[in-house]
């Protein structure tokens, strides 16, 4: 197989690492986000254990969202209540694009989502993975459990790849760019085995 090079992946490759940049940037940054045209401040740890509680769809991994589920998802980021219904009033007729948009947001948010550490998987879990990350945080930086629940999610994804880089620099978490490259990979070694079958 050759060795890897980049612009020998197309342009698939820059535009799914630009992608993944802009997303882990605008964590860092408190301003208000716009999903489906309604402004919506950060999707927080707090907030996906509250949607979750409420069994929204987008939570739940439901194969349908409803009208009353996408409501109640951005009226959960909300940032200004009274311009927030006025928003919410102008989705009537677009709720599947509402829907997709709301997709690829929490799409990003989990983009980095990489708990390792997992138990064998005959064993049954002892804690739910918001505790191991509050634990986590707590353990690593000092944080209190309402700290950790008030983060944007997307940033503490970042900030614990980056800790966990630190203490292990060989460690290779998968991403959107590595996805790309890998699918690469799987085509080279494919066509190297194709050839070896004429060849034969």
């Amino acid at each position: 197989m050759p060795e890897f090079d980049p612009s020998m992946l197309g342009p698939e490759y820059p535009a799914a690492l630009d992608a993944e940049e802009e997303d882990r940037l605008r964590a860092f940054l408190a301003e208000p986000l716009v999903i489906a045209g309604v402004p919506c401040r950060a999707f927080t740890l707090r907030d996906w254990l509250t949607l979750r509680q409420r069994d929204n769809a987008f939570l739940r991994g439901k194969e349908k969202c409803t009208s009353a589920d996408i409501v109640d998802f951005l009226w959960q980021l909300r940032t200004d209540a009274v311009a927030h219904g006025a928003h919410i009033a102008k989705l009537e007729n677009r709720l599947e694009e509402a829907c997709g948009a709301i997709d690829a947001y929490l799409a990003a948010v989990f983009a980095d989502m990489e708990l390792g550490g997992r138990h064998p998987s005959w064993r049954e879990p002892c804690a739910s993975w918001a505790a191991y990350l509050c634990a986590y945080f707590a353990q690593k930086c000092g944080w209190t459990v309402d700290q950790v629940m008030a983060e944007p999610l997307a940033r503490l994804w970042q900030l614990r790849r980056a800790l966990a880089l630190s203490e292990n620099p060989k460690l290779l978490p998968p991403n959107r760019a590595g996805k790309v490259r890998l699918q690469w990979q799987k085509r080279q070694i494919e066509a190297a085995r194709g050839k070896g079958d004429t060849d034969g």
